[in-house]
């Protein structure tokens, strides 16, 4: 038989600090916790061509606080990563 293991995925952040529903949401679920990844590494890439990194600092702030962290679904929160991915990538 073979076994088959399933790789946890970390979130960009540590999960130790999690303290909103969002953020141990987030810790809890594979598909949740590579969206933020992704987010991540979208966020550094847009960072890095910014010409205005405090207002994409301010964004990122602003959906953090007002989108994700309001969520009180797991879905939700999935919507709320994908609306901000498309947001940093549409420019």
């Amino acid at each position: 038989a073979q076994v088959t293991t399933t790789k946890t995925v970390s979130p960009s952040y540590d999960c130790a600090k999690a303290v909103t529903f969002a953020e141990v949401t987030v810790c809890q679920s594979n598909t949740l916790a590579e969206k933020d990844r992704t987010l991540a590494e979208t966020y550094k890439s847009v960072l890095a061509k910014s010409e205005d990194k405090q207002g994409l600092r301010s964004t990122l702030n602003d959906w953090r606080k007002n989108k994700r962290d309001k969520c009180r679904t797991p879905e939700c929160i999935d919507a709320a990563y994908d609306q901000i991915i498309i947001e940093l990538t549409a420019d």
